[in-house]
């Protein structure tokens, strides 16, 4: 029989102990560790230059559609 035993103090480790259904001994008990890496994020100066880059593109382009009519 497998149970989890909750969570523990850290995010990324579960404890479990194996129980043995007949005679109720634990017959193994440890810890299961996730691999889990943080995403980073784009800094607040990228998104605000990329934004603005896009904004003038934008710009220019229309100004250039009007300049063929």
């Amino acid at each position: 029989m497998f149970e989890w035993l909750g969570s523990t103090t850290r995010a990324d480790a579960i404890k479990f102990e194996i129980i043995d259904v007949a005679t109720f001994e634990v017959l193994h008990s440890g810890n299961i560790t996730l691999g889990i890496t943080a995403v980073p994020e784009p800094s607040t100066i990228v998104l605000f230059l990329f934004s603005l880059l896009l904004i003038t593109r934008s710009k220019i382009t229309q100004i250039k559609g009007k300049q063929h009519v």
